[in-house]
């Protein structure tokens, strides 16, 4: 968000080229996504690793496809409709309507393929057909790890070997206008994530170790900055990973520390944390409306004071009336199955399976 509302602000001062160190701090704002896709790479890629290396129930397809569409969907087209009553009502830039009819293709998630489409509407919105992407290559990718067995080893390397895919995409595919908005150019990030459910799984970090992860995330952003600020060819070859880096290990702090920051499991923090996806999706639609009506100022905290409320506001309303009613339906789908097979009902299924059939006595005549 702050991201957003500083590009807002520069963009209508007349350039939102950072030249300052101060602009450059406030642009790194936007390596905050990055943070999302490692955080998609560990949670998703995490039930396949307890299967892997835990022994765990491996997850089954459909119900791992059904409560992603779940989760994913309703908000996102709730959404799509918010933004293109906004443009009809009239938004500010980089808000705009797609152009010659590809309005269609945010329906089925493929903006990102047109650029009469792609960064129209919703801007946030590129996203998310690379996690839709990512969550329908991850059953493959599982697939490979449970066949790597139980060595940490070979799961590791399958997850290295995802962000060294992305990183030779990231080289060779740059003629494509698209290059940069699909699933291979975000593989690093994802794989990051993945790597660090591979490291901590059945293990807990020691608070020294976690001060050591904490360190290193520091160390990540300030090379990522340093580079961006000073060398931006070296940055650009670099891809953000320093920084995706520090995202992961500030993961592993969160996910395998043995004392968790109280400020994680802080209860307001918690629930922004569960309304984040519809934050996401809205602020900036909600930013373009009001900067369209002239009543949105150009300071990024002032603009954090006017947009966030509405934005929290909508966001927690998507949540209690669609996103969590069709999540916790998905659910219960898995629920109800499991209670039609109670142990007694399964014992009552064993015992007409294994029942000996009557023999047929044929009398010839």
């Amino acid at each position: 968000m702050l991201f957003h509302f500083w590009a807002y602000g520069e963009a209508a001062n007349g350039d939102p080229t950072p030249t300052t160190i101060g602009q450059h701090i406030w642009e790194s704002a936007r390596w905050g996504l990055l943070l999302f896709f490692v955080l998609s790479g560990f949670l998703l890629y995490r039930p396949w690793v307890g299967a892997a290396l835990g022994g765990r129930e491996r997850p089954r397809l459909g119900r791992y496809l059904r409560l992603r569409a779940a989760r994913i969907g309703p908000a996102y087209y709730l959404a799509l409709g918010g933004a293109v009553v906004i443009g009809v009502l009239g938004s500010s830039p980089p808000m705009h309507m797609p152009t010659q009819d590809s309005l269609s293709l945010f329906l089925v998630f493929g903006q990102n393929f047109s650029d009469h489409s792609l960064r129209t509407l919703d801007t946030p919105m590129w996203t998310l057909p690379i996690e839709l992407s990512f969550y329908l290559a991850l059953p493959l990718i599982g697939a490979l790890a449970l066949r790597a067995g139980k060595s940490r080893r070979s799961e590791a390397l399958i997850t290295v070997a995802v962000v060294a895919i992305g990183i030779v995409w990231a080289h060779l595919a740059t003629s494509l206008f698209f290059h940069s908005v699909i699933l291979p150019q975000m593989l690093p990030f994802f794989g990051l994530g993945m790597l660090v459910a591979v490291s901590i799984q059945g293990r807990s970090l020691s608070p020294r170790a976690c001060r050591i992860l904490v360190a290193a995330a520091l160390v990540g952003y300030l090379v990522n900055l340093a580079l961006d600020s000073w060398a931006p060819p070296v940055g650009n070859a670099l891809e953000d990973i320093p920084v995706a880096t520090g995202f992961a290990c500030l993961v592993a702090v969160a996910a395998a520390g043995e004392r968790m920051p109280r400020i994680l499991r802080a209860r307001a923090v918690v629930w922004l944390g569960v309304i984040s996806y519809g934050t996401y999706l809205w602020h900036q639609p909600i930013m373009c409306l009001l900067g369209g009506h002239g009543l949105l100022p150009l300071n990024p905290w002032l603009e954090l004071a006017v947009v966030w409320p509405p934005t929290v506001l909508i966001a927690w309303t998507s949540w209690r009336l669609i996103e969590r009613p069709v999540l916790e339906r998905a659910h219960r789908r898995r629920s109800a199955r499991r209670q039609r097979l109670t142990p007694h009902a399964l014992g009552r299924l064993r015992a007409v399976l294994t029942r000996p059939v009557p023999a047929l006595v044929a009398r010839r005549p």
